[in-house]
């Protein structure tokens, strides 16, 4: 799906709207019958109303759009199952940010800073793309710490490096994107 706003209606939803459209349909027959002049028709109240009001409602609550324009990635829920309020249903894939993150250690780390514009070759695509590095923070130091020489009191630490991928068509999350040390060192 192209950038379309995503309408899901479970199978329980359609019968709830199925029971609550017998209801207005029973509604505007009641309806057509006092503005006819019908003598056995009771007088039209507000109630009459309400069965419209509570369809009108209910879809409301049983409709879920997408907050990006974007493909969907996963179906969590099937049809005919039941998921509670707040419970994912669907994973949208973002298109439009397109982004790696990388690993770098301490010691290349100066060749990275904000906004530099860094070349990079996706294989999946066979495409030489630019990123962009969008920003640099330290990774948690249980983890990430290496004694850079044996008696050397001083630690390697790990950093992550996101960056902006420019042209990212056809672009799908877990590929790879390869970095020559050579052009950024």
């Amino acid at each position: 799906m192209k950038r379309k706003n995503i309408l899901i209606l479970t199978t329980v939803a359609l019968a709830a709207l199925k029971h609550l459209s017998s209801i207005a349909e029973s509604a505007r027959i009641h309806y057509k019958l006092v503005r006819n002049g019908c003598p056995n028709a009771p007088a039209a109240t507000l109630t009459d109303r309400q069965p419209v009001i509570n369809l009108e409602t209910y879809m409301q609550d049983v409709a879920v759009y997408s907050p990006v324009a974007g493909e969907v990635a996963t179906v969590m829920a099937s049809a005919g199952e039941f998921i509670g309020l707040s419970t994912p249903v669907l994973s949208i894939l973002d298109t439009c940010d397109c982004w790696a993150q990388f690993n770098i250690r301490e010691t290349p780390l100066s060749a990275f800073t904000p906004r530099k514009a860094i070349p990079a070759y996706i294989p999946a695509l066979n495409r030489d793309v630019t990123l962009h590095v969008k920003y640099i923070s330290p990774k948690a130091d249980f983890t990430t710490w290496s004694a850079s020489h044996a008696t050397d009191t001083f630690e390697m630490r790990t950093f992550i490096v996101k960056m902006e991928i420019e042209a990212c068509e056809g672009l799908r999350p877990g590929m790879s994107v390869l970095i020559d040390r050579k052009s950024i060192l």
